[in-house]
This record gives C-alpha cells, sequence and structure tokens, in this order.
C-alpha cells in the first residue's frame, strides 16, 4: 500500500499513451480558441459555474450508458461502484448553497437545472469516481495522521490566534453541509487523487519556445490608418417609388412581421401570497422563540490585543512596565520585539479565544490589562481595547420575523394540499374560473402577449408571473387548452389556459409606410457607402496618393494607436472584423469593412513585433497557461481512458425524479 507521498509510477503503460501535442502551430490555434471561451466566460455567474464545470471535464463523457430504471437505487453507475441519489442530492445542495451566499439570492431547483448544474455536478461526482477507481488499482491509500495533518494545515480552519480552531472547523462545515465523518473520507479521497493525478498536475512546465512563440504571435501589434465614409453623408439618394417599397417590404418580411400574441387566463399559488393568509398562534412563536434562544443572544465582544513572550520572566517585565504606566504597543516592541500591528486580536467573543485566555480577557474593564497568564503558546498580557456589550432579544423584538418563518413554513404544507385540491377540481372538469371560485384563489387575465412577455407597445406585462418556465409553458400550449399544473421553483404553482392566439402578421405596408421608408434609405445609404469605400480602394491601391485623396474628398485620416490581436488599445469603434483583416495585411496593404455607422478604409502602416525577452513576466504567464491547457488535455484523455476500463451508466430517469 502507498501512503500520499509515495510517488506512483507513470501511468502510460496503465491507460495508454497520452497524446501530446505535436506543433506549435497546433498550440497557438488552442491557445487563442481559450482565450475567446475565456472573453465570453467573464462574468462571475459563469466563472464560479467554470470552476466547477472544470472538474467534469466533458460532463458524463462520451460513450456513456444512459440507461432507465423504475426503481431509484443509484443515479449512475461507474464499473461496480454505485452512486446513491443521497450523494447527489446532498453535492447538488451544497453547490446551490454556494451559489446563492455568493450572490445573496437563493437559487431555486429550476434555476438550478437551468444553469445546467445537476449534469455539471454529476459529471464532477463521475470523474471523481473514476479517478478514486485509478487510484485504488494503484494501491494508493492516504493515511489517518496525514489526513489529520492535511486538514489541520487548512487556513480556512485557523482561529484569531492563526492555529487550528475546532469551533470555527464545525461551523464551516455545518454551512456548507458536511457531517465530520463524510468530510474527513471526502479530504482522504481528494488527496488520494490528487496523489492519482500528480504525474499530470505535477508535470513540467510547457517549452519555453512554445510560449515566446506564442507571445510574440499575442502580443505583436499593428497601427493602421482609417478613413471612415459615413452613411448619414451619403447624398443623391433618389426617394423611393412604391412599387420598390413593395418589394423591400416583401423581400425583408420577418422584419416588419408582428410577432406571435396570445391572450391567457391563469391561476398562481405561492407559499407568499398563503402566508399573508395565515395567523400564526402566539403560544407557537413563543415556543419557537424559546427553542432558539441562542439564537437572538448577542455575545458579549471584546477588541483584544495581546503580547506574547517567550517565558514567565520576559512576561513579568513587560507587566511591570504596564503597570509603570508605559503604553503597550511600546511595552511589546521593547520587551518583545513586537510591532504595534501584530497586537490585535481582534473583536472576539468569550468561546473564540483560548480557555485559559477567556478568564482575564472577560473580566477585565476597558483599557484594562492582565498579568502574565500561561498557555500552550507561551505567556500572555491582554489588554482590553473596546467592548461591545451582549444582549438577548426579547420575545417582541423576535416576533416578526418568527411569525414570518412559521406562516412560511405552514404555507408550505398547505401549498401541495392547495395544489392537489386544484388538480381534483380541474380533473373534476371544472374549469380555471369554476375551480377558483370554489377554492377561494384569484384567476388573472393576460391579453396580447409576446414570447417575451411585452404587449404589441414593447412594454412588459406587469401580470405574469415571475417563473421562468412560464412563458415557455403559455407558447407551448394548444389554444383552448389547459396547461399541466407547473411547479415554479421550490415555492409556486401555475395553471393557464391560452384564450386566443393571433399568429405572427406581416404588418400592412400602409401601416408602416414610414418605418419602411426609413430602413430602405438606411439600405441605400449602406450600399453608397460601401460603393465610395471601394472606389476609392481602387484608386489608391492603383498608385494615388491616399493622403490627398482623402484630403480631396475632405475627409479625415485617423490613425489607430497600436492594438492587439486581441484588440487591446484599440478605439472601440473599430470593427472586430477590420482588425482581424489588418492582420493578414503586408505594410501599405489597404482593406475595406463594414463599420456601425459606414464603411471603412483602412492601411496598415506599421508592424510591431513583440519582444519577449523584454517581457518575462509576459511569457511566464503564457507558458503557465500552455501548462494547465496540456495538464486539462491529459486529464480529458485520462477520463476517457478510465471509462474505458469502468463503463458509465447514468441513470437518466432517477436523476429526473430526484430533480
Amino acid at each position: 500500500m502507498r501512503d500520499v507521498y509515495t510517488p506512483i509510477p507513470l501511468l502510460r503503460g496503465a491507460y495508454g499513451a497520452f497524446m501530446m501535442p505535436r506543433s506549435i502551430k497546433w498550440e497557438i490555434q488552442y491557445s487563442l480558441m481559450l482565450e475567446a471561451i475565456r472573453k465570453r466566460t467573464a462574468g462571475l455567474v459563469v466563472k464560479i459555474f467554470l470552476g466547477i464545470l472544470i472538474l467534469s471535464f466533458a460532463v458524463w463523457g462520451i460513450g456513456d450508458t444512459v440507461s432507465s430504471f423504475s426503481k431509484v437505487t443509484e443515479v449512475a453507475t461507474v464499473g461496480n461502484m454505485e452512486i446513491p441519489p443521497e450523494q447527489l442530492s446532498n453535492e447538488m445542495q451544497r453547490q446551490m448553497n454556494r451559489f446563492s451566499r455568493s450572490f445573496g439570492d437563493q437559487l431555486d431547483m429550476e434555476q438550478a437545472r437551468a444553469l445546467g448544474l445537476v449534469d455539471i455536478t454529476l459529471g464532477a461526482i463521475i470523474n471523481n469516481a473514476l479517478f478514486t477507481l485509478g487510484a485504488d488499482s494503484l494501491g494508493v491509500s492516504i493515511s489517518d495522521a496525514v489526513v489529520t495533518d492535511e486538514i489541520r494545515k487548512n487556513p480556512e480552519f485557523n482561529g484569531p490566534l492563526g492555529s487550528f480552531d475546532r469551533i470555527i472547523f464545525q461551523q464551516v462545515l455545518r454551512n456548507n453541509s458536511f457531517s465530520e465523518n463524510d468530510f474527513i473520507e471526502k479530504v482522504r479521497q481528494n488527496m488520494k487523487r490528487g496523489q492519482f493525478l500528480g504525474i499530470v498536475t505535477s508535470s513540467g512546465l510547457a517549452p519555453l519556445a512554445m510560449a515566446e512563440v506564442l507571445y510574440r504571435h499575442r502580443q505583436e501589434k499593428r497601427i493602421a490608418e482609417i478613413v471612415l465614409f459615413t452613411d448619414s453623408a451619403m447624398s443623391g439618394i433618389s426617394a423611393p417609388r412604391e412599387a420598390e417599397l413593395e418589394k423591400f417590404h416583401k423581400d425583408n418580411a420577418a422584419q416588419f412581421t408582428a410577432p406571435e400574441y396570445r391572450d391567457l387566463t391563469f391561476i398562481t399559488l405561492t407559499t407568499g401570497e398563503l402566508a399573508k393568509e395565515i395567523a400564526v398562534p402566539d403560544d407557537e412563536i413563543k415556543q419557537l422563540y424559546e427553542s432558539r434562544l441562542n439564537e437572538f443572544n448577542t455575545p458579549e465582544r471584546r477588541q483584544l490585543q495581546q503580547i506574547v513572550a517567550p517565558d514567565e520572566e520576559t512576561a513579568k517585565k513587560a507587566h511591570k512596565k504596564l503597570i509603570d504606566g508605559d503604553a503597550f504597543a511600546k511595552v511589546a516592541k521593547e520587551i518583545v520585539g513586537l510591532e504595534a500591528e501584530t497586537l490585535d486580536i481582534g473583536l472576539v467573543t468569550r468561546d473564540q479565544i483560548l480557555s485559559e485566555l477567556a478568564g482575564a480577557a472577560f473580566d477585565l474593564p476597558k483599557n484594562g490589562f492582565s498579568k502574565p497568564i500561561e498557555s500552550p503558546l507561551g505567556w500572555h498580557l491582554l489588554r482590553v481595547a473596546k467592548i461591545e456589550e451582549g444582549r438577548q432579544k426579547t420575545l417582541d423584538e423576535a416576533r416578526d420575523k418568527l411569525s414570518a418563518e412559521l406562516a412560511k413554513e405552514k404555507a408550505v404544507d398547505s401549498l401541495f394540499e392547495m395544489a392537489n385540491q386544484l388538480e381534483d377540481e380541474l380533473g373534476g372538469g371544472a374549469t380555471l374560473e369554476e375551480a377558483a371560485k370554489q377554492m377561494n384563489l384569484k384567476v388573472v387575465k393576460a391579453e396580447g402577449v409576446n414570447s417575451s412577455g411585452k404587449n404589441a407597445e414593447g412594454k412588459p406585462v406587469e401580470v405574469l408571473p415571475a417563473a421562468n418556465s412560464f412563458l415557455k409553458v403559455a407558447f407551448d400550449t394548444p389554444q383552448n387548452t389547459d396547461s399541466q399544473l407547473t411547479e415554479a421553483g421550490s415555492d409556486a404553482y401555475f395553471i393557464l389556459r391560452v384564450d386566443k392566439v393571433v399568429p405572427p402578421t406581416l404588418k400592412p405596408l400602409k401601416t408602416i409606410m414610414d418605418e419602411v421608408k426609413k430602413a430602405w434609405k438606411a439600405v441605400k445609404r449602406a450600399e453608397a457607402s460601401k460603393k465610395a469605400a471601394e472606389e476609392a480602394l481602387k484608386l489608391v491601391q492603383g498608385g494615388k496618393n491616399f493622403t490627398a485623396f482623402v484630403a480631396k474628398k475632405g475627409l479625415k485620416i485617423k490613425q489607430i494607436a497600436p492594438f492587439t490581436r486581441a484588440m487591446k488599445n484599440s478605439p472601440k469603434n473599430l470593427p472586430p472584423m477590420l482588425a482581424a483583416e489588418l492582420f493578414t495585411l503586408k505594410v501599405g496593404e489597404y482593406a475595406v469593412s463594414r463599420g456601425p455607422k459606414g464603411h471603412y478604409l483602412a492601411r496598415l502602416k506599421e508592424i510591431k513585433e513583440a519582444d519577449p525577452g523584454a517581457d518575462k513576466e509576459g511569457v511566464d504567464k503564457i507558458r503557465q497557461e500552455l501548462t494547465d491547457s496540456i495538464r486539462n488535455d491529459l486529464m480529458t484523455q485520462l477520463a476517457g481512458a478510465l471509462r474505458q476500463r469502468y463503463p458509465v451508466t447514468v441513470n437518466k430517469r432517477a436523476v429526473d425524479q430526484l430533480f
């Protein structure tokens, strides 16, 4: 059996040879592709989920078997290893909690499914199982002592004194829905997989020559001169004939077609609305308050400073200086050599500091200092810089919060009961209106709603529910038909009827004549600016002096500051297609490209080559990117190879039933 620090032999023979990229050109293309992806994943939400996705690689993987079982015993199998529903459910809850803590809004299951979080989470679990099996096949094991040491070294579990704090450790585990045994086992498995994957993650950096080539490619800069032939400056466009407008209207029908509109009738059931109707008895509020007294107790906190001396004699010497009236920071500097900024422990409660210090710390008055106190860390002198008194919220102060919580709990129970009752009413032949009257529910009507939730004037229809799935259901349901009772997150249901469907309709030309004329003129002006730019291109390519030609036309040449392929430092109005084309030209060559306001004629004036030797930090960054790309590629190949050895089966029905 191998311990965590025992080297593992190369995996080449066990899982097949890894195909390393063989050409620098391929690496450039690959790196540029990754760069493009990163640009499109700059949002915080995407970054969070990309972090999860890196763990899952291809989610369920190519070639995984998707099957359906009537009995939910596992959501997937990896080789002989079964992944139980509880494991996926618990991990999903952790991921949703992390998301909610990051953004402050509760992420419900409907949103999680829409974000693909179920597939991503299951994919990560599957790949972890594959790597665990791979580690087991090589006899990798992690001892209890090594796991304990790894946990104690984690700075997330450190207390105010900078060392492992069991209270904080347990709090972090509770916040992330882990039992202590589950977390210890998770750390053990993570370390085992880390050791197994060490051959990939600990491999050397990508070749320096490769990084330098990519650096030159990325950091090469171009300087160009551009002239804009604006659409608005194009003159001589005659008024359109009626036949031209009719043809333009017909040829561009999509531009002038009104979307489909629907008239809807619907009922919503929400815990928020139900909770408003629920009166919570005082005795239940009082009982809940008494069961959660600690939650409403704000403990006393104290801002502490400390001097830690190596021995009792030094501590007594420092204590005498304090008695003589010397400042705490001065004594710390002169006697122990501690800087003033290192003395502050922070605002702490009694249970957040060492038990040996707690009594003295919380008995001292403000600005008071203690006698020398011994602890396992040395001899301490404490000073109280600030006191925040503790207090207990009264029942009246906590009443509104507790009442709202109890009402919501009761509303959740009522929600399911009412949903079942509503289905029974409708199943018995009642209309939405009849069922609503029987159950004292509100029926809402919305007329002329398009698939974006807007009316014919382009304004949002305010009465529609906030559920993401509402509009999809509304536009999937046939006319004069009730939809299914649909869950909207974890605290709402809705059901709707489509009363009327107005299909997409081409607006009559007579009703939008001005709109069509404006669009026609815009097209003609764009065609004219293109023609002007292309005629200018022919002239300058034929030998006409660029500067003199532009001056004669009364136009202005604008010089573009040096920019890279990533458009760094380039003007915001420089069209990306033009910028890309400029990197295909030689100095002195021209190009024409469309922009937001017209057509550009551009001349490449200068190429500024990049010097890798002058930017070691930049080259090192690219080298690390290439290294990460290669490692990720290797890990993906390893996961694929492991799937051949340990077949993966996904129980799709079980996953769907679970979520």
